[in-house]
């Protein structure tokens, strides 16, 4: 009964072991000024990026997304590079990856909102399309990475290994103009079940030992 007892104790440890773990992207807590964010963030299309100090989830600072989609490409987007990717060779691996999360604040409900994952290849691996988010309060979207993505597409183990870049694109529906912040980015990471398999047969394995 005793060796049963452990086995449960450490069936139990090793699922507590084996939580989801939710990992920082960015909560724009580190920049100093507009100048430090615009050098992590670039503004490719239609936007002008700022730090703001004023609207935020949490922390003290948030960034500050003004669109104008009245101008070709008749869309906007802001482009953030990973840390620590070298582009054309190798990116984040977001293996067990999960979700995505961005806290956002809207001002005008004036066109689609999109996340896009990019590979270290410059390919857009998966896009989300949260739609025309409504005005109010900071909300989380949460982009479900294990289902397929707003075209259908799932994420391959190889792409998810090489995450290099997350795009923020306000679509061009309306050709609309407004305001919206961004703030705590981050991912939430599940271990694979085989790890807590693996962990349940070494301590059966224990026990057997120590018959």
């Amino acid at each position: 009964m005793k060796k049963y007892a452990m086995v449960v104790g450490m069936l139990l440890a090793a699922a507590s072991w084996c939580h989801a773990t939710v990992i920082g992207i960015n909560d724009f807590e580190s920049y100093a000024n507009t100048l430090e964010l615009r050098a992590e963030w670039a503004n490719t299309a239609n936007v002008t990026l700022s730090l703001n100090t004023t609207e935020f989830h949490s922390g003290n600072q948030s960034m500050k997304y003004d669109y104008n989609n009245g101008a070709s490409p008749w869309y906007s987007k802001a482009e953030y590079f990973l840390p620590g990717i070298e582009w054309g060779v190798s990116g984040q691996d977001w293996t067990g990856t999960t979700e995505l999360s961005v806290w956002y604040k809207v001002t005008a409900a004036k066109e689609p909102l999109r996340f896009v994952l990019v590979d270290t290849y410059g390919a857009n691996v998966f896009v989300k399309t949260i739609g025309v988010v409504p005005v109010g309060d900071w909300t989380e979207a949460i982009v479900d990475l294990t289902a397929a993505d707003s075209n259908g597409k799932l994420l391959s183990e190889s792409e998810i290994a090489r995450i290099a870049r997350i795009d923020i694109v306000m679509g061009g529906q309306y050709y609309g103009a407004g305001t919206i912040y961004f703030d705590d980015i981050s991912r939430t990471v599940v271990p694979e079940p085989a790890t807590l398999a693996m962990l349940g047969l070494g301590a059966l394995t224990l026990i057997r030992k120590r018959k």
